[in-house]
């Protein structure tokens, strides 16, 4: 599944303090995978814990250092406070999650991709981790309130057409990290066909605005 990263840094070590870092891309292993979401294998993100008088606190953070959503048992949240056997979780914004489901629904989404085939995969030019902006007929909607079952339509049941694909990539290779826009030809075929396997992570607010600025900037219009 591509390169894997992992780096510890200790910042700062004491008896009643401890605060360190995991980072990590895509990993074959999943004992270590706290990304996206906790079943999935295709989305970087960095988690930062800390323990102070017996409270532990563990944050979520992406490719750019920014609060992101983690996920369990379709639970999302950027931060996890547990403390005496109770758990808060809270938003981007540090506000306590009180319904869960409700909050689940408001949330921009997008179609991130896990590739199951490196070999397949590759050989298109296609990447975990890539987001889909634009699938042959379907384009993602500039509010990221995707319409589902037209994705799933273009995705399935037109799989005998030969199609383009948009795909959001943010490329941290380097100190600059950025987002880029890749554009890929597919043939027929579903996408299991081509390696991999489109998944449903969740924005923040600040996620949600680079997708548009990228696309805007790539004069790509959003339905």
């Amino acid at each position: 599944y591509g390169t894997t990263s992992v780096t510890t840094t200790k910042a700062s070590s004491d008896s009643n303090r401890t605060i360190y870092e995991k980072k990590y891309n895509v990993l074959e292993n999943g004992e270590l995978n706290l990304c996206r979401s906790f079943l999935t294998l295709y989305s970087f993100l960095c988690a930062k814990h800390s323990t102070n008088q017996g409270v532990e606190t563990r944050s979520y953070i992406n490719e750019f250092d920014e609060p992101a959503y983690a996920t369990d048992r379709n639970i999302h949240f950027t931060t996890i406070i547990s403390s005496c056997g109770d758990t808060i979780m809270c938003d981007e914004f540090g506000n306590i999650i009180t319904d869960a489901i409700d909050f689940e629904k408001s949330l921009p989404k997008v179609f991130c991709i896990k590739v199951t085939d490196r070999g397949k995969a590759s050989r298109l030019g296609i990447k975990n981790g890539d987001v889909i902006v634009a699938y042959g007929d379907w384009t993602s909607s500039a509010d990221l309130n995707n319409v589902y079952y037209r994705f799933y339509f273009e995705t399935i049941l037109k799989s005998e057409q030969a199609k383009t694909i948009t795909l959001l990539r943010h490329d941290i290779s380097s100190n600059e990290k950025r987002s880029l826009i890749v554009k890929v030809e597919l043939p027929e075929g579903e996408p299991s066909d081509f390696g991999f396997e489109p998944l449903v992570i969740a924005y923040t607010q600040k996620e949600k605005q680079r997708f548009i600025d990228t696309c805007k900037k790539n004069n790509i219009v959003l339905n």
